[in-house]
């Protein structure tokens, strides 16, 4: 399943992102400046923890970009971050999951990560 994108009607005026087999392939979600301001990762069809990289940019090579942002997400669990100040992503919002949080990781998890970002 490829990326979703939903628009949120006034007074939130947002976007979610939704990725529901996040893997170690790059996700150009936006290539317009954005805040993100919730991520939930569900990572609880797999036996190890899962890394969600995020770049600001339009796009990224996964083990080579520097990334912006990494969250967590346990093994067998999810994880919902909530970011209330908001954080920028001036030129773009690039994403992708990796069973390594350093930047040369490029395994991708066993079986399906969905993913959601909250922007506006």
């Amino acid at each position: 399943m490829g990326l979703t994108t939903t628009t949120l009607g006034t007074p939130l005026g947002a976007t979610i992102y939704i990725d529901a087999d996040a893997n170690a392939t790059a996700e150009v979600a936006a290539t317009s400046a954005k805040t993100l301001y919730q991520i939930r990762l569900d990572n609880t069809l797999n036996s190890a923890a899962t890394y969600l990289h995020i770049v600001d940019g339009t796009s990224a090579s996964p083990g080579q970009t520097e990334r912006n942002f990494i969250f967590y997400c346990a093994s067998g669990a999810t994880a919902n971050y909530s970011i209330p100040t908001g954080l920028a992503c001036d030129n773009g919002l690039v994403f992708w999951c990796t069973t390594q949080s350093v930047k040369t990781g490029t395994d991708s998890p066993a079986k399906a990560v969905e993913v959601r970002i909250h922007t506006s």
